[in-house]
This record gives structure tokens, sequence and C-alpha cells, in this order.
């Protein structure tokens, strides 16, 4: 037998082993599946309801603000252009704390 056949006789006998392995490990999963499933049972998950979501926090909140899905899609945020405050707009006593402690 020459070298060239004996190389194609190995590479046949070793694709055929892998082969073989193969579909005994196919098998194999096959079978604890389906013993797992016989045992345990196949169980449906069903969500119950839909969770809202909240805007990220940090600069994904500008984002969310804005309306952009993507932050090369965002429109710029622009600054309100308010006069300085007068003490007729701020109040002369500082408001209490929700909690009722002192803020």
């Amino acid at each position: 037998m020459d070298s060239r056949r004996l190389v194609v006789w190995i590479s046949a006998g070793i694709l055929g082993f892998q082969c073989g392995t193969l579909v005994l490990d196919l098998i194999h999963c096959s079978v604890l599946s389906w013993l797992y499933v016989r045992r345990y049972g196949l169980e449906l998950v069903v969500p119950n309801e839909r969770v809202e979501q909240k805007p990220p926090e940090g600069l994904g909140r500008l984002e969310a603000i804005s309306g952009a899905t993507h932050p090369s899609q965002a429109k710029p945020l622009t600054q309100p252009q308010n006069p300085a405050p007068t003490s007729a707009s701020q109040p002369s006593s500082p408001r209490p704390s929700p909690r009722g402690g002192a803020s």
C-alpha cells in the first residue's frame, strides 16, 4: 500500500471516529434532556406584567428628555434666559423640610 492510500485510510478512520462520538454525544444529551423534562416537567414562563422603564441617570436623562434614541440624534438643550433673581421672587423665610426637620 502506498503512502497516499494509507493517509486516506487514516483520515477516514479519524473522521469516522469523530462522527461516531458526535452521534453518541447527541443521543446522550437528548436522553438526559428527556429524563429531566419527564422528572421535573416543562414549565412555561409567561411574564405577568410589563415593567415600566425609568429614564437612565446622568447623561442618559438629557437624551431621554430630548426624545433622542441615540446620542448623535440628541437635540441641544437650551438654557432659559432668566433675568437676575430679585428679592421679591425669593421667599423671605426658608421653606420647611417635608420630613419635619431643618433643611
